[in-house]
């Protein structure tokens, strides 16, 4: 029985992230870790004067750094560190709207109209240069912006028939960067460098992720439409190898842990939390989660986050939680 309840978690470090009793009901809509993996980012709603809000806590006790950042209704976030040691959020809005916010200090830094009806998707990478990020949006356009002043550098990195809904990178064998973007009906590999097209699968997806894998390996994670996951070679695009029917795969978090280990993990059906290893192509465990899971986070200690109404629960992959 993998059934887990959030609330018969252990308290303390490695197992459950209780939010305060003043936040809930809570609904959290997205996760990320930062690199360091002492904080867990995330973004989501409460009822009331609550609000919309980001908040970010200690990975270890659930301790609240900051919250009650007040924004839209999000769409999405993600972590950067810039090359000086600032921690950055950038969040995602629904209204077309990108945010970045100091992580130490809560304060926002700059906001940017990034589609003119409405955001999907933000992405942060960084190729050696500095952090950016790409969104995806309702215009159907990928756009690069720098950190932290969200300022524009690749107006136009991937063009799709509408709405981009996933967005992730990855470095190929010899080093290029590469950008895989979901949108309309394709899921698009570009060269980010000159902005080519360097394939294009005609599978409509929820989400991505990519993953650099040991011995020059790069593979895009595909939520694709049809309710199948995708594991696509970004080094050999013409190979794609179909994964699982579960229905609703839209969406995915995937690392590489200190081990080696290349992990991704989906949500399903807001029941279903299932993790995968990318390398052999296999399920590795489908936890039930009544509590209704909506975001998932991986770190690479090969720790599990799970968003749920009311909270956050932390599962050690390395031992069973039954």
């Amino acid at each position: 029985d993998n059934t887990v309840d959030p609330d018969r978690l252990p308290r303390g470090p490695g197992a459950a992230l209780p939010t305060q009793a003043s936040e809930e009901p809570y609904y959290i809509g997205k996760l990320d870790v930062f690199a360091d993996e002492d904080t867990i980012v995330s973004a989501g709603f409460g009822q009331g004067d609550n609000g919309h809000r980001v908040s970010v806590r200690s990975t270890t006790d659930g301790r609240l750094i900051h919250g009650r950042w007040r924004i839209g209704y999000e769409q999405d976030l993600a972590c950067a560190t810039t090359p000086d040691g600032r921690r950055i959020v950038v969040v995602a809005e629904s209204s077309g709207w990108l945010a970045a916010y100091d992580l130490e200090t809560g304060n926002e830094i700059e906001t940017t109209r990034a589609d003119d009806h409405r955001l999907y998707a933000v992405h942060a990478c960084d190729f050696g240069n500095g952090p950016f990020v790409i969104t995806g949006g309702q215009d159907g356009i990928a756009k690069a912006w720098s950190l932290p002043l969200l300022q524009p550098i690749k107006p136009a990195v991937a063009t799709h028939s509408w709405s981009v809904t996933g967005v992730a990178t990855a470095l190929l064998r010899d080093g290029t960067p590469v950008v895989v973007t979901a949108g309309g009906d394709t899921t698009t590999l570009t060269r980010l460098a000159d902005l080519t097209t360097l394939a294009v699968l005609q599978y409509s997806a929820y989400a991505v992720g990519a993953l650099n894998l040991p011995g020059g390996r790069a593979v895009a994670i595909i939520g694709a439409r049809d309710d199948s996951l995708l594991l696509w070679d970004l080094n050999q695009p013409e190979d794609i190898y179909s994964t699982s029917n579960d229905r609703n795969l839209d969406t995915i978090a995937c690392t590489v842990t200190n081990d080696g280990k290349a992990l991704a993990a989906t949500v399903q059906n807001h029941w279903f939390v299932t993790v995968w290893d990318v390398a052999s192509n296999t399920k590795i465990e489908t936890y039930a989660f009544p509590a209704h899971p909506t975001s998932v986070a991986l770190d690479r200690r090969g720790s599990l986050f799970v968003a749920y109404k009311g909270g956050i629960a932390r599962l050690d992959l390395s031992q069973e939680q039954r």
